[in-house]
């Protein structure tokens, strides 16, 4: 067999509880990430760590660095972006996934690659069609520049298409 404390599963339990430590008892983010970063690296494809990688990411959105600004920074966000396509490609419950891709599509909207939100959006509606709030952002997102009124009904259809092609796949 492997040798003493190499299993993957232990090793990444140990990791989770080590960030948990630095995290809320030592309050130290920084070794936090590092330790979540490490179990994501022995593991790509695992959920947990990748959720907990995205919730300390957003929370570090959200401290102040050393000048006490906030940081927003684009790099930061655009790392959680593909933290979320990762966690979207693993998920296995489609509502889940569906709301996974919401939060991507919203994100994407925000660093202004409206392409890449688009099919956020599409992949949300297209994996779960049944999800009423999925359709709801899909239509929002579809609607004319600020100050006219209601759809664009040709963005709208394209996006519908979308959802058609992916759904005969």
């Amino acid at each position: 067999g492997r040798p003493r404390g190499t299993e993957p599963g232990p090793r990444i339990t140990a990791l989770f509880a080590l960030a948990s430590v630095y995290e809320k008892v030592l309050s130290r983010p920084a070794d936090a990430e590092r330790a979540l970063r490490k179990a994501l690296g022995i593991d790509g494809e695992n959920p947990r760590a990748i959720r907990a990688l995205i919730h300390r990411l957003v929370a570090k959105q959200n401290e102040p660095d050393d000048e006490g600004a906030t940081s927003h920074a684009a790099p930061l966000r655009l790392e959680i972006a593909s933290l979320l396509e990762r966690l979207a490609v693993v998920e296995k419950d489609r509502h889940v996934k569906s709301d996974i891709l919401l939060e991507l599509a919203e994100i994407r909207a925000g660093l202004e690659d409206m392409n890449q939100a688009e099919k956020a959006l599409v992949d949300a509606v297209a994996v779960a069609p049944d999800h009423n709030r999925a359709f709801a952002r899909l239509g929002r997102f579809c609607r004319t520049p600020q100050g006219t009124a209601g759809l664009d009904a040709g963005s709208y259809a394209r996006a519908l298409a979308a959802v058609i092609g992916q759904g005969q796949q």
